[in-house]
């Protein structure tokens, strides 16, 4: 799976952001209603090295004002590359505003080794809108040879995000999708 990594310098231990990368015709797109509340939306991530999670960073669309969220992190089963063990969880967080970028730390930081996992988040409510890819995406399917999919999971309520309680189903549309970064320390 292709990685991607940005880091951030300053005082401090070092940061990095990793998120899923892709191959895009029109880029990201700042609104989607159609992603639903009381589902959990899974997006893949490698990590190349032993690190220290902290949390998670979404960018809100223009109606991301209405409700809450909470964003967790996973490990992946390694048979089928879908999410299987959360490993990190965040405290219920208010969306900041439309248009931004916002960082939601997990409730602690969490060591993670090299491998495969999964950034998380589940909404309140409905008409709030995240980043994800618009069309002409063609990355989602493992048989594209690009790597895993993204994938989610109906939860039939807000809830903390708890390990996957059904299989939960892989997304091969991009409406399904919702973009993250992991911020680590090193």
């Amino acid at each position: 799976m292709p990685k991607t990594k940005v880091t951030a310098r300053g005082g401090g231990a070092p940061l990095e952001f990793y998120y899923r990368e892709f191959l895009a015709a029109e880029g990201l797109s700042g609104s989607d209603p159609n992603q639903a509340n009381n589902t959990v939306y899974y997006s893949p991530v490698q990590i190349p090295h032993a690190c220290t999670a902290e949390g998670i960073v979404i960018i809100a669309g223009a109606n991301a004002r209405q409700g809450h969220c909470y964003v967790a992190l996973y490990d992946c089963d390694p048979l089928t590359w879908a999410p299987l063990n959360r490993v990190a969880v965040s405290a219920d967080t208010v969306f900041a505003g439309t248009f931004r970028r916002q960082y939601i730390p997990f409730a602690a930081a969490t060591p993670i080794t090299s491998g495969l996992y999964f950034c998380a988040i589940i909404k309140s409510v409905a008409g709030d809108d995240l980043w994800r890819a618009v069309t002409g995406v063609w990355f989602l399917a493992p048989a594209g040879h690009l790597g895993p999919s993204f994938w989610t999971e109906a939860m039939g309520a807000y809830v903390i995000p708890p390990n996957p309680t059904v299989a939960p189903a892989q997304q091969l549309a991009i409406d399904n999708t919702v973009w993250m970064w992991l911020r680590v320390s090193v």
